[in-house]
């Protein structure tokens, strides 16, 4: 998820087919990937016109692990 936020940040994913390819996985676990953002509050949307996913607003995107004490 990390490195597809940095791809949409840049306006760089391309197509779904060809980002997918990019990933080595099917476009269905890509739109499965891009869903699970969405259900974090992921802004994204496809622009034809650019060829490439993209945030309508801006946001930061975090996921990780936390150490606990």
């Amino acid at each position: 998820m990390e490195r597809l936020d940095a791809m949409i940040r840049r306006k760089g994913t391309g197509s779904p087919e060809e980002c997918a390819k990019r990933f080595g996985i099917c476009k269905r676990h890509l739109h499965r990937l891009i869903d699970e953002m969405r259900s974090h509050g992921g802004p994204i949307v496809y622009d034809p016109t650019i060829g490439s996913y993209v945030y309508t607003e801006n946001v930061k995107f975090s996921f990780g692990f936390i150490p606990i004490e």
